[in-house]
């Protein structure tokens, strides 16, 4: 079994937090949400992260040099408007990926 996060909303209630910086990315106590998700990652195997093209340098960034390995999938969308949403992010990445077992998500904010 595969693990996604999906990182690729605007988080456009939380702005101005959210303006420059992925939800997943603002941190609590003192280290980003995605990490927390990191830590409990309950599967063997590379992680993936969805995101969008807005967000992708920060979460690269982010991914670069941790101690396994995260493979990141990068939707076209900028702006809020061009979001494919939850499902069409989901469907983008199976898309991608080639994806044929089953898939364990979690909400990259959550």
């Amino acid at each position: 079994m595969k693990g996604a996060i999906l990182t690729g909303g605007y988080g456009t209630r939380l702005m101005p937090l959210s303006s420059n910086v992925a939800k997943s990315m603002l941190p609590v106590a003192g280290k980003p949400i995605i990490q927390y998700i990191l830590d409990k990652f309950p599967l063997e195997g590379t992680p993936i992260i969805s995101t969008n093209k807005r967000f992708e340098k920060s979460i690269r960034a982010f991914c670069k040099g941790k101690e396994i390995p995260i493979k990141m999938v990068v939707e076209g969308s900028e702006m809020e408007k061009q979001k494919l949403g939850s499902v069409g992010g989901i469907k983008y990445m199976v898309d991608k990926l080639k994806i044929k077992e089953p898939l364990l998500l979690f909400a990259g904010d959550n």
